[in-house]
């Protein structure tokens, strides 16, 4: 078929900017919005005469129109020096009773992020850490409307980080009255201390 639309992610000239990770994208119900997550850009700054990887849309979530063109935009940081802090997935898309549409995504960095679906500009007004981005999280989260929660595997256990890691597991995160998110229960999945490698959604 013929392309109808295009987004670019980074500017021309610079490289990579890939929205490589499971999904690729997610549609809002009312199909006006597109998102996905959009991997490292490279290229050198003129201006520092230094490399970075956050040119045009690079290590932001996004979300679009149903044309493609750019709605909002973030790109949370990164929360430890040296962590890689692109999109591994694309987001969740829910709508907890009693909170607006809500977009939750892991970050290769080792944190889940929540936004409100329509204020991603506004950045994330939550998240956690269930991984130490050694190896990188890369999974996407799954909601059940039935228990109000959702779940994210490849989480680093056991979740106390006083402890060694022994393993992967589950995160389950519950959506109370007025949106808050809180921690329902952890479940280890897997075994050993090495690169675990990505966990498909729970």
């Amino acid at each position: 078929g013929d392309q109808t639309a295009l987004f670019q992610t980074v500017p021309v000239g610079r490289r990579l900017g890939g929205v490589w990770g499971y999904s690729g994208a997610t549609i809002s119900t009312d199909r006006s919005s597109v998102y996905t997550g959009v991997g490292n850009a490279d290229g050198t700054d003129p201006d520092c005469d230094c490399e970075h990887d956050d040119w045009g849309y690079g290590d932001s979530l996004v979300q679009l129109s149903s044309t493609l063109g750019v709605v909002g935009s973030n790109d949370p940081g990164i929360p430890a020096d040296g962590a890689d802090d692109d999109w591994g997935a694309a987001p969740a898309l829910f709508s907890p009773k009693g909170c607006q549409p809500l977009a939750v995504a892991s970050n290769k960095d080792g944190y889940v992020y929540a936004y409100k679906q329509n204020g991603l500009g506004a950045g994330p007004f939550w998240r956690l850490g269930i991984g130490t981005g050694e190896p990188p999280l890369l999974d996407g989260p799954a909601w059940s409307p039935t228990t109000s929660m959702f779940y994210t595997a490849g989480a680093r256990m056991p979740f106390d980080r006083t402890r060694p890691a022994t393993g992967v597991g589950i995160v389950a995160v519950k959506v109370s009255t007025g949106c808050k998110l809180s921690v329902a229960w952890t479940a280890q999945t897997g075994v050993g201390d090495g690169d675990y490698g990505s966990q498909a959604p729970p």
